[in-house]
């Protein structure tokens, strides 16, 4: 696997899919996976670690540099570099198309080639970065397969690059057992990249600030990201009704999943996703979720484990709030949880892979 994303020290959450896919496409297959970033902490041109195992991983850090053309250099100097500890592979398997399908057209053009996507910004029609859309295309239309991890991107990709038969590759739902909380009051807990005009953080603080509260409530905000300041600012400019406000940063895998299940209930308030791994997540730890319909959730979410709502809409926001802090405890944690791991768990997406590994080599 070549990959764009993948958790690092700067961003554990980065990704966390991507490292699941390579984990479960591990128990078929011996796996090779590159990551390849640039740091500005970073003191070396470049720092090679590798992870021993299967999958095995190389990871590369690039010193960042303010020219463009160094950045390009030192990225395709770095899959040089991999090229010798990667040796002899069968299949490429790219994960999210970007700078490393340049490279894939230019090193490992003779080898069959599948791309899984999952991109938000092919719902927004988005450009893609510092990749040219000609070069893009020209990925998708070389590609033995692609696959996307819900139906809205699958349609997207396949309108943006006039193809078919795109795939779906879900991705894979781990999870924390629901765990009994702690609190006096009500914990509700939101995960996400603090960038503000994609996930709408903003709407759920200026809700909150619209209700009444049971007392020694909890709103707990896990992520980091661009909007992070401006967000911590407005939570403290508006009065909340006995619920008190955290932002905890951005937490590895684990930890998240940990304070998931140590919740009442999560709330999701993006205007688009592809899939939005921690709605599957949480409901995959038996809690119930409040998430819009932006694109990935709807797919999951259902009566049975939560609240569906429009995106941009502070109306059924609120009420779908009010009626979680009534009723969430009315939620049965193993049928929630049944309702993702039949489609999502491990064994279900390893065996998913190995279907479509076969069809292309």
């Amino acid at each position: 696997m070549f990959t764009e994303w993948y958790p690092n020290p700067e961003d554990p959450q980065l990704g966390v899919f991507i490292e699941k896919h390579a984990r479960a496409a591990a128990v078929n297959h011996q796996v090779t996976l590159l990551y390849i970033r640039t740091s500005k902490q970073n003191q070396e041109k470049f720092r090679v670690e590798i992870q021993e195992g299967n999958p095995r991983i190389i990871s590369i850090t690039i010193k960042r540099s303010v020219f463009l053309w160094t950045r390009k250099f030192r990225y395709f100097q770095s899959v040089k570099k991999a090229i010798k500890m990667i040796g002899e592979f069968d299949l490429l398997h790219l994960q999210v198309c970007g700078k490393n399908a340049l490279a894939s057209d230019y090193f490992f053009h003779e080898k069959p080639m599948l791309i899984t996507e999952h991109w938000s910004g092919f719902l927004r029609n988005e450009k893609k970065g510092l990749i040219p859309e000609k070069d893009l295309s020209k990925a998708f239309h070389k590609a033995k397969l692609i696959s996307a991890v819900s139906e809205p991107l699958k349609e997207s990709i396949e309108n943006r690059f006039s193809i078919q038969g795109v795939k779906i590759i879900p991705n894979v739902i781990e999870f924390s057992e629901k765990k009994n909380s702690i609190h006096n009051g009500i914990r509700i807990v939101v995960v996400a990249d603090l960038v503000d005009k994609i996930k709408n953080i903003s709407g759920i603080l200026e809700a909150c600030s619209q209700i009444e509260f049971p007392e020694n409530s909890q709103l707990v905000i896990i992520g980091d990201g661009q909007d992070a300041s401006h967000l911590k600012l407005l939570a403290g400019q508006l009065t909340f009704h006995s619920l008190q406000v955290q932002f905890l940063g951005r937490l590895k895998n684990e930890d998240t999943l940990h304070e998931i299940s140590s919740s009442d209930f999560l709330i999701m308030n993006s205007f688009h996703e592809t899939f939005s791994m921690v709605t599957a997540e949480a409901i995959a730890s038996g809690i119930p979720v409040i998430a819009t319909r932006c694109g990935g959730p709807e797919q999951f979410v259902d009566p049975e484990n939560g609240i569906l709502i429009q995106p941009g809409s502070q109306a059924e926001l609120i009420a779908a709030i009010q009626h979680m802090l009534t009723n969430y405890s009315r939620y049965d944690a193993e049928n929630i949880r049944k309702s993702i791991l039949d489609k999502y768990g491990f064994e279900k997406v390893s065996e998913i892979l190995k279907q479509i590994y076969s069809e292309i080599y």
